[in-house]
């Protein structure tokens, strides 16, 4: 009976090394990260500025129904040739003062894409005619017939006018996915649990050996 307990104890332990090992490399529930790019076409005759161009990463989490709620954005605006640093969302639904809407939400389909809302964001420097206190002007990026878009901001001197262009959203692979590279950090443990099965099975034919002499 004492022997029926040793090997249920070793077969727990190994199974424990090879799942352990197994499991040991799943990745960690992170937030997903996208490039968006926009860039201007052409430019409105009731507009000013410009052109308007953005490079950012935004950090999403899943929202349950396939698709993503940004929670964070970083990267650069960049107006006529000049960058200004992205320095965060604006807080949902919309802009201090009212003028545009959005959701802040990345839409799973053929493509990643927003809807007409979009998403909101500040960047610093340029010349804010809206609010021209706030050295923080504000623009929003919405979808406008994939992959087509527009851009509205407080940088225009008609905030009522968007500035069309195209635009992408691309999912930035995790590093240390479990796609990327699983195998070789389980191996030790992996290995460790099938050495662990062998001496088990090695002890019992010697002790079955040691009972028939």
């Amino acid at each position: 009976m004492r022997v029926l307990n040793k090997s249920a104890a070793y077969v727990a332990l190994a199974t424990a090394f090879v799942v352990g090992g197994l499991l040991g490399t799943a990745p960690a529930n992170a937030d997903t990260f996208f490039d968006l790019t926009f860039t201007q076409v052409g430019t409105p005759t009731n507009g000013c500025c410009g052109p308007f161009d953005v490079s950012a990463t935004l950090d999403a989490t899943p929202n349950g129904a396939g698709n993503f709620n940004i929670v964070g954005i970083s990267g650069t605006f960049t107006e006529n040739g000049t960058p200004y640093s992205i320095t965060g969302l604006i807080s949902l639904p919309s802009d201090p003062g009212g003028y545009f809407g959005f959701n802040n939400i990345i839409y799973n389909g053929a493509s990643y894409k927003f809807d007409t809302g979009g998403v909101g964001f500040y960047a610093a420097g340029g010349f804010n005619y809206y609010y021209p206190a706030d050295p923080s002007t504000a623009y929003n990026v919405y979808d406008n017939g994939y992959p087509n878009a527009q851009l509205s901001t407080t940088a225009s001197y008609d905030v009522n006018t968007p500035f069309n262009g195209t635009y992408s959203i691309t999912e930035i692979p995790p590093s240390g996915s479990l796609s990327a590279a699983p195998l070789p950090a389980a191996l030790p443990l992996f290995a460790t649990g099938l050495g662990a099965l062998g001496l088990l099975g090695w002890r019992r034919k010697r002790k079955a050996a040691a009972i028939a002499a």
